[in-house]
């Protein structure tokens, strides 16, 4: 995922997962001033929740949301996700 603006910007992206046991991961791969990653939201057997870390484990995830903010800056971000059950 990217995003790039001369203001503050940011840009999300919701994954749907089946119910599974599930790591969250999202990691920068290029900033070109200030920019930060997270899973900000998962909902899971635990409920919804709102982590803003960049790696997120949790049983029973039904979806997943990235995040990438920037400001007056350009970035890209790669997320993964790791399934066990």
């Amino acid at each position: 995922m990217w995003a790039a603006n001369d203001d503050a910007f940011s840009f999300s992206k919701t994954v749907q997962v089946s119910n599974r046991t599930t790591r969250a991961e999202i990691a920068l791969s290029h900033v070109s001033e200030y920019a930060q990653a997270t899973v900000s939201q998962i909902v899971s057997d635990s409920g919804v929740e709102e982590p803003n870390k960049p790696i997120v484990k949790r049983n029973g995830v039904t979806s997943v949301t990235f995040t990438l903010l920037v400001a007056d800056s350009g970035a890209t971000a790669r997320w993964i996700l790791h399934f066990w059950s």
